[in-house]
């Protein structure tokens, strides 16, 4: 028995009231819980009978795939238990899978998840299969294949049912039935369905084992043709790149995209989800950009940007961050993003590692995986404000290190780096030679005390591209303006990605950002007055639910609010849950933690983001739906 499924064995035995320190030599020792008048948890490994006979009638049947899975599927056994007075059965792997990906992002029970994607192949697997599974893709991927991995709950057929999009996806698919269970459920058949509907060839790997699945896939893609729905014509498929594969998403959008079709369907949500200010664009702002227009500023422009909104965004800069730069400095984008993208595509080779914030936005995480480099997360503590750990950060630099990626304010934490963080980056970026990309898009909206800049400390300047745009200060979200400060030599880098990605931003929009900057300013700050007054608001009122703790954070317009509790509460394995409920059950959106980034492997509690970029009516409507339903949980 492996230390994994041991420690695993011994937190079940201390949740079905066993001794805490009692070893546990046999899954099945804790059968006596069989005979407890309350509920009970029984923990077994997978080598189950054949057959579903050796599964008590009436038990609730939860398989987990790998290590950190179980861990959500204990806290979740515990209470269905607890609620529900039934037992639970966890079925877990006595060889747990290799951390293939992150808790944050494994599987909620009875819900699917792509663990991987690719255009030649997917492999489908059940129970604790998966380990095998990415095994056999990575030799597949050797052989130049694109593999995906996906995971279903095996027991639970009718997951499979919205799963036609990813089917299409390949040209092959192959079924690893790693529980006893899963061909009993008709999941193989549900399956075989789907990829016949959508034309992709489909097969069951005669064992779950590496050489099978690798021997079954082969045959299925050996001539590189699918067989259409038919079954009767064979059809080419052009192929995906392995690279769009590691390309992640910004959740934010999915959660909005999820909100407007429960709207559609005449529900009442309230959305603490898009980080978006509910403020119309300054008036003089509005009134430049139609002036651009009706002035015919519709043409290219340089690809760094026009002159005039260079000279601003470098005034602008010399003025909040108290360095010295020129228009030479500044490269403006269609929103900021880019300069996330053209940074690391400039100083960033595949193979190289990027150290970013964790919770962080998710971006970062994404474009390091999808441009070939390895994400490095920093862990944010709560219990440090949401600062990091300098130690931490020492350890995680090697010598493949080029990139530290910063965020102050932060999404989603809405805490402020302290003046100590800052000047432990500078000191390590120096020593090593490395680079820092300072995203500092909330610069404007600290309220307890001044913005500080880690390009504004001794020798920074050189080493550091400041990230900024117009979204946030000024409420142009739509406009798609943003800009980047740097050397002038990597401007002209960025420059030439904006000549072949973009040509460049659209100019009425420039100018209309230069206007932002150099023209009345009441607008803004009244907004960012209001989001002040919001933030002790949402604070109070967060406090008082219960399970909810929520320190008051130093800037941006986001709280980060710990649900550990209030996850217990409601028996929701994890925040990605407790937000599934609040959004069905409460009709309130909310982001869970599993939307900033790879969750560390030593973080244990569960959080979800609000946005209090919402009237103060819907902050208070909203969180008195919350309370309601937790005291409902009580």
């Amino acid at each position: 028995m492996t230390d994994a499924m041991e420690s695993t064995l011994a937190a079940a035995a201390r949740m079905a009231g066993g001794a805490a320190d009692a070893p546990v030599a046999d899954p099945w020792a804790l059968a006596a819980a069989l005979t407890s008048p309350k509920p009970a948890v029984l923990v077994a490994t997978v080598g189950l009978p054949d057959s579903a006979a050796g599964v008590p009638e009436g038990w609730i049947v939860l398989c987990p795939a790998d290590a950190v899975e179980t861990e959500k599927v204990l806290r979740l056994g515990e209470g269905l238990a607890s609620r529900h007075g039934r037992r639970v059965l966890v079925a877990v792997s006595d060889v747990p899978a290799p951390r293939v990906t992150a808790p944050s992002d494994v599987i909620d029970v009875g819900w699917p998840n792509v663990y991987r994607t690719g255009g030649d192949v997917t492999l489908v697997s059940t129970g604790p299969a998966l380990h095998i599974a990415c095994e056999a893709a990575r030799q597949m991927e050797e052989a130049g294949l694109a593999v995906g991995v996906m995971q279903l709950p095996a027991l639970r057929p009718h997951a499979a049912a919205g799963l036609a999009e990813i089917v299409r996806s390949a040209r092959a698919l192959v079924f690893i039935a790693g529980h006893p269970l899963a061909s009993a459920s008709g999941l193989p058949a549900a399956l075989a369905d789907a990829a016949a509907a959508a034309g992709t060839a489909f097969t069951l790997a005669a064992r779950p084992t590496v050489p099978a699945i690798v021997a079954a896939a082969g045959e299925l893609v050996s001539s590189g043709l699918a067989r259409s729905s038919q079954g009767d014509a064979m059809i080419g498929r052009p192929r995906f790149s392995q690279r769009i594969g590691r390309l992640g998403t910004e959740n934010a959008f999915e959660v909005l995209a999820e909100v407007n079709r429960l709207r559609a369907q005449g529900r009442d949500i309230i959305s603490f989800a898009i980080g978006e200010p509910d403020f119309p664009s300054p008036s003089n702002v509005k009134r430049a950009g139609m002036r651009a227009i009706e002035e015919d500023k519709t043409h290219y422009s340089e690809s760094a940007g026009i002159p005039p909104l260079r000279q601003a965004i470098a005034d602008y800069i010399c003025r909040t961050r108290g360095v010295a730069v020129g228009p030479e400095n500044v490269v403006v984008t269609p929103g900021a993003k880019p300069i996330m993208f053209n940074t690391m595509a400039s100083v960033v080779d595949p193979g190289d590692e990027v150290i970013y914030p964790n919770p962080g936005f998710p971006i970062y995480e994404s474009l390091i995986d999808f441009l070939g480099a390895r994400s490095v997360p920093l862990p944010l503590r709560e219990e440090l404000g949401f600062n990091f750990d300098p130690d931490e950060l020492r350890r995680l630099v090697t010598s493949k290190t080029r990139l530290v990626i910063l965020n102050t304010p932060q999404n989603p934490t809405g805490g402020v780096l302290s003046e100590e963080s800052l000047r432990v980056v500078a000191d390590v970026a120096q020593e090593r030679g490395l680079w820092v990309l300072a995203d500092e898009v909330y610069s404007q909206m600290v309220y307890d005390g001044a913005f500080a800049s880690v390009a504004a400390l001794p020798g920074m300047l050189e080493r550091t591209i400041i990230l900024d745009g117009f979204s946030k200060t000024y409420a142009m979200t739509g406009w798609r303006l943003g800009f980047g400060v740097m050397p002038a030599a990597l401007a002209l880098l960025e420059a030439r990605l904006e000549t072949n990605l973009n040509s460049c931003t659209a100019t009425f929009t420039q100018w209309a950002g230069a206007e932002a900057l150099a023209g009345d300013q009441s607008e803004s700050r009244a907004m960012i007055a209001e989001f002040a007054r919001r933030r002790k608001l949402i604070v109070d009122r967060l406090n008082a639910i219960p399970g909810f703790s929520c320190q008051l954070p130093g800037g941006a317009f986001y709280v980060f609010p710990n649900v550990t509790e209030a996850c217990r509460m409601v028996g929701a394995a994890d925040s990605k849950e407790f937000q599934t409920r609040l959004l069905h059950e409460a009709n309130v959106a909310v982001l869970p933690r599993s939307a900033f980034g790879r969750r560390p492997k030593d973080e244990r509690g569960e959080y979800v983001r609000f946005s209090y970029a919402s009237s103060t009516e819907m902050i208070e409507k909203g969180l008195a739906r919350i309370r309601e339903f937790m005291e409902k949980a009580r």
